[in-house]
């Protein structure tokens, strides 16, 4: 079990509850605030299941309501470019109604960031101000929203880099000064050491894909990471609070 300092803050950037077609593991929304209690997380970014494996639209409404009633969440919306109907509507609505973070899943539901459905969505959801979250573990994603997102000067979080396109992700990151990395999936040794070193610490932002995924993992590769206490905290709360349009 992990220890938490007495003056740290966490803000998880990345987690996900409700019901996942096929996935055993408890990910409701009870499950997701328990895990947050257990590590003294104060806000997390959140966005139901049914939203990126069902319907969106259903989702959304899942995710608002889930966010109104537990205020330390903060709601993520979504859309998906092959149904296209609904997209657009899905992105006035989702800042209309508060939402801070637009994510867009290319790699879980098939799809690719180069089609011109997922090039109008991604412009609409900068357009309208939101920061955007987008699925890019694979080799050629993170090239692939550079592209889509054209001159934009977006707040972007890449979710699921690892290992295996790091490097790409950091000429990317080179291009474009609103690109973040989130922490999920960079569990290779010196991985963040790396981003920081290269891109600078303040892009790197701290997502466990809490609870489908285990929290401690990303965890703790930022607290006994050859970071200092300040660089830490900027890693756990800070970066997002700049990301998420708050108050540092």
């Amino acid at each position: 079990m992990t220890e938490a300092v007495a003056t740290e803050e966490i803000i998880d950037g990345q987690t996900m509850f409700g019901f996942r077609p096929g996935r055993g593991a408890d990910i409701s929304l009870a499950a997701l605030l328990g895990e947050m209690s257990k590590h003294n997380v104060k806000q997390a970014c959140t966005i139901s299941a049914v939203g990126i494996f069902l319907d969106f639209d259903l989702g959304n409404q899942q995710t608002l309501a889930a966010c109104r009633e537990s205020p330390a969440l903060i709601p993520m919306a979504t859309a998906d470019p092959r149904r296209h109907v609904g997209c657009m509507e899905s992105v006035d609505k989702a800042a209309a109604e508060g939402c801070r973070v637009f994510a867009l899943f290319p790699e879980t539901q098939g799809w690719s960031m180069d089609s011109e459905a997922a090039c109008v969505l991604a412009k609409a959801v900068c357009g309208a101000g939101l920061a955007v979250a987008i699925e890019a573990s694979c080799s050629g994603g993170p090239s692939r929203v550079l592209r889509a997102l054209g001159d934009s000067d977006a707040r972007v979080l890449l979710i699921g880099v690892n290992y295996l396109n790091l490097g790409e992700a950091l000429q990317v990151a080179k291009a474009h000064p609103g690109m973040h990395f989130c922490t999920c999936s960079l569990a290779s040794v010196g991985s963040l050491e790396i981003i920081a070193e290269h891109a600078g610490v303040e892009r790197l932002i701290f997502g466990s894909g809490s609870p489908a995924n285990y929290f401690s993992s990303p965890y703790l590769r930022v607290k006994y990471g050859d970071f200092t206490v300040e660089q830490k905290q900027a890693i756990l709360s800070g970066n997002i609070r700049r990301f998420l349009g708050q108050v540092a």
